[in-house]
């Protein structure tokens, strides 16, 4: 159970740091889309 809730744990920390350099990359191209729902709650 441990096992699970600690890879789940790091899913949760790869899609973030995804989400982020993925942030990144539309702000240098100066890209401005709003993706409705798209932005993940945590």
């Amino acid at each position: 159970m441990e096992k699970q809730l600690e890879a789940e744990f790091v899913a949760m920390k790869d899609i973030r740091m995804h989400w982020m350099l993925w942030n990144e990359e539309k702000l240098n191209f100066g890209v401005e889309e709003q993706w409705d729902g798209a932005i993940l709650p945590y």
